[in-house]
């Protein structure tokens, strides 16, 4: 894509939203939109850069000379011209006649919505999310998980007792379990997804989740993606959006502890209550462990600073090294993380996995440090760019995935 043509007067990105770095095993990326529901881009750190010092209006050669006062590094000046034509489109204009104007980059055809199912209850749940009846169910699935808890711990032997029963049951009977306790997990999935999209929206992801269904073989799964997830002003919003997840389990769980405790024992609703219970405390105990793709894992690269951890530590292992540059925390989980996950995990080198549209604005550049870069964030960005410098000016590749 040429940039040579291309004439700014004074350009500004002034609603760019910017999330934190974070390490993919490769080089550190950042998510970018501009506005709520714009588009989000994957960018490389000497983007993030630059597209920080577009936050004000200033010509390029002024936004030029902000990043290398600030961070010690000479942007050339392609990147910044391909970078205001990606995110400040309104302000640029080539000397191009219409018939061969480029189009837009960074966008790619549109596609046809797709319809998940139960659309209808995520909408409403996301209606929800955004007023202050959430904060309310917060407070009460945090008591329900407690009572769980103590009611599970309590009355464990109770729980044995109730589940072993399945087998003295008639043949109709144990069907009727089956049914119901599947059932049971079908709606507590579907819970617990709706959750992490309900704390998402509430906490300020400034766009819908999309929920859908998967299948594992035969097995229905219920899922949420989570657009936007990196934009979140604050790691501990993430950290909340994931353990939404699991506590409504947990709280969820607090019906079949009261049908084991209340129903006679020996009885079909006692037995139902008990494997229901112990197929909920399985997945909340699966989720809170550090298996690839797990809600422990997605915290525990929240709270680092890290990007598809299982995958950033097997680079790890082939490469041999990390960054000296990157924050300890870093550093730890991608050497450790093999000894967390308990079992190996082969898993494909290719981070898009997720629905998106990739465009790829290659502009050459090789940037060149000089000077000491100021704040910490900024020299953690500058330093490892230093060591793994992003093959494009604009990021090795750009994921733009649908609002």
């Amino acid at each position: 894509m040429s940039t040579d043509a291309l004439v700014v007067h004074t350009v500004a990105v002034p609603d760019l939203r910017m999330g934190s770095a974070s390490w993919d095993g490769k080089s550190l990326v950042a998510e970018v939109s501009v506005g709520e529901g714009g588009s989000i881009y994957r960018l490389g750190p000497l983007e993030t850069l630059v597209l920080d010092a577009l936050r004000r209006p200033g010509t390029p050669e002024q936004v030029q000379d902000r990043v290398e006062d600030g961070a010690g590094v000479r942007v050339p000046r392609e990147t910044v011209n391909g970078l205001i034509t990606a995110f400040a489109p309104a302000w640029s204009r080539r000397e191009h006649t219409p018939a061969d104007r480029p189009t837009t980059p960074g966008r790619a055809p549109s596609r046809p919505p797709h319809s998940a199912p139960w659309s209808g209850a995520s909408r409403a749940a996301w209606a929800v999310a955004r007023t202050p009846v959430l904060p309310v169910l917060g407070v009460v699935g945090l008591v329900l998980a407690g009572l769980t808890l103590v009611g599970t711990v309590t009355r464990w032997a109770e729980v044995s007792a109730a589940a072993g029963g399945l087998i003295s049951l008639s043949f109709p009977r144990i069907l009727l379990v089956v049914l119901g306790v599947v059932a049971w997990h079908m709606i507590s999935q579907v819970g617990h997804e709706l959750c992490h999209g309900l704390a998402f929206v509430g906490l300020g992801g400034g766009r819908r989740p999309v929920l859908s269904l998967t299948f594992l073989g035969p097995i229905p799964m219920p899922s949420t993606r989570l657009d936007g997830l990196g934009l979140l002003s604050a790691r501990w919003r993430g950290l909340v959006v994931v353990a939404a997840g699991p506590l409504f389990t947990l709280a969820f769980a607090a019906i079949p502890v009261t049908a084991v405790v209340r129903s006679p024992a020996g009885g079909a609703v006692a037995t139902w209550g008990a494997i229901s219970l112990l197929i909920d405390l399985t997945i909340v105990v699966l989720s809170l462990s550090p298996f690839p793709n797990t809600d422990m894992t997605r915290g525990l690269e929240i709270l680092t600073g890290t990007r598809q951890l299982p995958i950033a530590s097997a680079r790890f292992r082939q490469a041999g090294r990390v960054p000296a540059s990157l924050p300890p925390t870093t550093r730890l989980a991608v050497r450790a993380y093999p000894l967390l996950a308990i079992v190996a995990v082969s898993v494909a080198p290719d981070l898009g996995h997720l629905p998106a549209d990739v465009t790829d604005l290659s502009l050459p550049a090789q940037p060149k440090t000089s000077g000491r870069p100021s704040g910490t964030g900024r020299r953690w960005l500058v330093a490892c760019h230093a060591t793994h410098p992003t093959p494009s000016p604009v990021g090795d590749r750009i994921l733009e995935r649908k609002p």
